[in-house]
């Protein structure tokens, strides 16, 4: 697996133990001087483990850095990336059992080292062609375990697309973890239905935060989340309703007998804070259908989010540029509503130029209107991506997903659904 990880995490028992006024140790991560200057944290670093979590810099306990010493248990080059956590924010971050073991964290302290992950669905078939429930085989938790009947992969995030594409090639080429599902057939989905049930299959994308998104309330943060998923539906969701068609995208998206209501999935306005963080929900899980659709996709939601992420601090996190007029923050869903048509009043979606009316953006997206999606649509689509200040760093992943949807039908059908001969027999994509 080939991820950037910088920092060990240790429990400090003293800190568990300092019980000073105004000072939560729960929030803090406690470094050494050579630490600190070793890895150029400043006051407040963004932590991901198993959860997001953003931590004030402290200097460590002496006796915490002396016993580790002693113990001999890191070497001297381990002992320049430790932070000393308490237990509580260890097990919240982790998915150790031991508080003993070295854990290695992801930390972002820049826009251009915040993450990306995801926890993609698929399904499971058999060798006569039928669903095959992905929670009589696998339990829930771990990096590739059952959500219900769907089987959901859960790489590590990355600071680039590039590193959680090989976290979920590692998943699906790791035959302990995929032994309990090996003599099935694994397929990429949108939406399918057989005699007992519908399933709809998601492909969702968690976008990691820069550490000054701290400046903002939960209410202020949400949302913003609701303004960049917008803007997220309009620069990346809309044109890949191509792949999903109109018959499979609606299904999901609004015909659904398993959603509450028969609401559906994916549906325009569907998103949710997920620890921290924004969980874009919108895609289906059909981008997972090769390594390629899924690192082209994967790097153009990298480049918006960078870029949204890029503008709003350079406002400095005003609240004018992220908000309406006349919306209270607590009405973030209010954007999501058919007659909400003031998208050219909020400032970044304006200078993004998303500013379709909400009532456009649930007709396309809700009915999945994939021939809506010409090639007069997304050569509009590709010159405003391009517009992008991420383009150039993210360009051959724009490209990419450009090249795929402009294919032909027949075209974009012959890369096939089968997961294990896109991912671990790696067939190759030919444009």
């Amino acid at each position: 697996m080939t991820s950037k990880k910088e920092l060990i995490l240790v429990t400090s028992a003293r800190m568990e133990k300092n019980k000073k006024p105004n000072r939560n140790e729960n929030n803090l991560i406690r470094l050494s001087a050579v630490t600190r200057n070793s890895l150029g944290f400043g006051d407040s670093v963004e932590v991901s483990g198993k959860h997001l979590k953003s931590l004030d810099t402290f200097q460590a306990f002496s006796k915490d850095i002396k016993d580790l010493r002693e113990q001999g248990s890191f070497t001297d080059s381990e002992m320049k990336r430790i932070g000393f956590v308490t237990p509580e924010t260890f097990r919240s971050l982790t998915s150790k059992n031991s508080l003993l073991e070295k854990n290695n964290i992801w930390i972002s302290k820049t826009i251009q080292t915040t993450l990306i992950g995801a926890d993609p669905e698929f399904l499971l078939f058999d060798n006569k062609g039928d669903v095959v429930h992905a929670n009589n085989h696998l339990s829930k938790p771990g990096l590739v375990g059952s959500d219900g009947a769907m089987i959901e992969v859960r790489p590590e995030p990355s600071t680039t697309p590039e590193g959680l594409v090989q976290n979920i090639k590692y998943i699906f080429s790791n035959q302990e973890l995929m032994r309990d599902v090996q003599d099935f057939q694994w397929l990429a989905a949108v939406y399918y239905k057989n005699d007992q049930r519908d399933y709809p299959v998601g492909g969702h994308i968690h976008l990691g935060n820069p550490v000054s998104i701290k400046k903002l309330s939960g209410p202020q943060k949400h949302f913003m989340f609701g303004v960049f998923n917008k803007i997220l539906d309009e620069l990346l969701s809309l044109p890949m309703i191509k792949l999903d068609g109109q018959d499979l995208g609606e299904c999901r998206r609004s015909k659904c007998k398993m959603a509450m209501g028969n609401r559906g999935f994916g549906y325009y306005g569907e998103w949710r804070p997920c620890d921290g963080r924004l969980e874009h929900r919108t895609l289906s899980g059909l981008w997972l259908m090769h390594p390629s659709v899924a690192e082209a996709v994967l790097g153009t939601a990298k480049a918006i989010a960078d870029e949204m992420f890029s503008l709003v601090d350079d406002k400095g996190y005003d609240l004018n540029y992220i908000k309406s007029p006349g919306i209270e923050f607590n009405d973030h869903k209010y954007l999501y509503r058919a007659e909400f048509d003031d998208w050219d009043k909020i400032g970044i979606a304006k200078d993004l130029r998303c500013v379709q009316s909400s009532a456009y953006m649930r007709s396309m997206l809700n009915t999945s209107k994939a021939s809506s999606i010409t090639k007069p649509f997304l050569t509009k689509w590709y010159n405003n991506i391009k517009k992008l200040s991420t383009y150039n760093k993210y360009a051959k992943h724009i490209d990419m997903l450009y090249a795929i949807l402009s294919m032909p039908k027949k075209k974009i059908s012959s890369i096939g659904l089968d997961l294990k001969k896109n991912w671990v027999e790696e067939n190759e994509l030919l444009l």
